[in-house]
């Protein structure tokens, strides 16, 4: 896999110790392609758009069964739960199939939560 694809969030996940070092640069990868599948859908609730993210991977040919499960695993490492009020990450099911708790940078707060409101917005006028 290569190296450079997604490298923050490589590095991210190397530093919270969220996925195993091997396992980095594959799960950066399918990131890379979700990301790129999820531009191209209209669907706003990410169940529904890693459901339809996997399908389109299980309907591919060149797709073999262990990198569906590998996209599966790297599917399953998600966001549950942000807490603005202490800054604190829940991340469940990660590395291990242990829940995690991680910091949410300081950085990125305001601008994740004007994202997480016009999603919000979003999913309540096509619901």
């Amino acid at each position: 896999m290569p190296k450079d694809v997604l490298p923050e969030f490589q590095k991210y996940l190397l530093l919270r110790g969220l996925v195993p070092e091997k396992n980095v640069s594959f799960y950066a990868w399918w990131a890379s392609k979700f990301i790129a599948f999820s531009n191209n859908q209209e669907v706003f609730s990410p169940q529904l758009l890693l459901e339809r993210f996997l399908d389109h991977l299980d309907g591919q040919k060149h797709i073999a069964d262990w990198q569906l499960r590998q996209a599966q695993k790297a599917g399953r490492l998600q966001v549950q739960d942000i807490d603005f009020c202490t800054g604190l990450i829940f991340a469940r099911s990660s590395k291990g199939d242990r829940d995690r708790t991680t910091i949410l940078p300081e950085s990125i707060r305001e601008s994740l939560r004007w994202h997480l409101a016009k999603v919000k917005q979003l999913h309540q006028i096509h619901c």
